[in-house]
Formats: C-alpha cells, structure tokens, sequence
C-alpha cells in the first residue's frame, strides 16, 4: 500500500510537474518491451524507483531476505508490465500500463493510487479519451486540457 501510493504521487508528478525532463525519455517508449521499464534518465531512476521501493521496507523494518525479494518482486513486476505479459488477477494488467504510456493522464499506479484519485482507466476509457484528444488537436486545442480532473489529481496528491 506504502508503494504503491508513494509510486503513484511520484510518477505523477514525473509525467506533470518540473520534473518531466526527466521522464519524458522513458514515456517515449510504447511500454511494449521487457527492457523499456529501465530506460530512464537517473532522476527519474531515484525518483520513479528508488525511492518507492525502498521506503516501505525501511518503514515496516523488514530483514534482508524480506528486502531482497520484495526487489525481485518489483523488478518482476516492472518488467512484466513493460513486456505485455497478463497473468490474470490478482496482478495489475499490463494494459493498464499501456495505456498509462499511450495517454499519460492515468494509471500512474498499480491501482490503490488510482482508484483513490479517479485516475484509473480502461481499455475502453482508453480508446474514448484518444478520440477525443485527435478531435481536439485537429480543432488546435491544446491536448493537455483534455481532461483537467485528471491532470489535477496531482496536485490532489500532494
């Protein structure tokens, strides 16, 4: 819960905030490939990574083997979710990180952060807000107004 709350207000933050620099080059990728979970700026590494995985352990005191398989665990997780893998439930969908990378406006958890702050989406959601984000650049409205309840959630967040 620790994780994926603090992961959340990070990678949110990371996609909407001064510290998109840093991020910007892991969202160029489709988060279709194994190894697209690793490729990030350093900032982001600490900020999107580190930080997250490392605070609920030092929080709740767990031994070292506890620590080391929460870390394979995570890392599994990151990777199966970039690979496009589905294992079914209980295990986030890796659809949902695809649409957090095609969209940027959500699933910026593995669930609890999302349904929390309303920013959980669907495939179906998905497909709603692109055609509507295409209806709004051919109209030359800006894209990041697209859905401000979201983009907000943010600053909820904080």
């Amino acid at each position: 819960i620790v994780f994926d709350v603090v992961a959340g207000i990070f990678h949110c933050h990371l996609l909407h905030g001064v510290l998109y620099k840093y991020h910007k080059e892991h969202h160029q990728t489709k988060g279709d490939s194994p190894l697209s979970g690793w490729y990030m700026d350093f900032v982001d590494f600490i900020f999107q990574l580190w930080i997250p995985v490392i605070i609920a352990p030092l929080l709740l005191g767990v031994s070292w083997m506890t620590f080391f398989a929460w870390l394979l665990l995570v890392e599994f997780d990151g990777v199966r979710s970039h690979a496009g893998y589905d294992l079914g439930w209980p295990v986030p969908s890796s659809q949902r990180h695809f649409l957090h990378h095609a969209l940027s406006t959500c699933n910026y958890s593995n669930g609890l952060y999302d349904a929390l702050l309303g920013t959980e989406a669907t495939l179906l959601d998905g497909l709603h807000m692109n055609h509507a984000r295409k209806e709004q650049f051919q109209a030359g409205d800006a894209i990041e107004k697209m859905n401000p309840k979201q983009s907000s959630a943010c600053e909820a967040s904080v």
